[in-house]
C-alpha cells in the first residue's frame, strides 16, 4: 500500500510529526521534502489513474476502512471521555 502524507501546516508540531515519521518509518518514500516535491508527487498520481480506481483499490480501501473500524469515533469517544473525567476529577495516568 503506497500513502501520501499530506500536510497543509508545515510548521510546528505538524512538522516535528512529519520529519520524525520520514525519519523512523521505512516508508519515508510517502513523504514530501518541498512544495515542488509535493507537486511532483501528485502530478505522478493523478496522471495514473489506474493506479487509484478500479477493483483493487476499492478492495484495498474496504481493507483498510474494516482495520480502521477499531479506531472510529463512535467506538474511541467513551474511552476518551472516561479518561478526560478522571484526569479532570485529579486523577493520574
Amino acid at each position: 500500500m503506497r500513502v501520501l502524507f499530506l500536510n497543509p501546516f508545515h510548521g510546528g508540531s505538524h512538522r516535528a510529526f512529519a520529519l520524525g515519521w520520514a525519519r523512523h518509518s521505512r516508508r519515508a518514500d510517502c513523504l514530501y521534502d518541498d512544495v515542488e516535491d509535493l507537486a511532483d508527487r501528485l502530478a505522478a498520481v493523478l496522471s495514473r489513474r489506474e493506479a487509484w480506481v478500479g477493483p483493487e483499490v476499492d478492495q484495498g480501501q474496504q481493507r483498510l476502512a474494516a482495520a480502521m473500524e477499531r479506531f472510529a469515533w463512535a467506538r474511541v469517544v467513551g474511552e476518551f471521555d472516561a479518561e478526560l473525567e478522571r484526569l479532570a476529577s485529579g486523577g493520574r495516568p
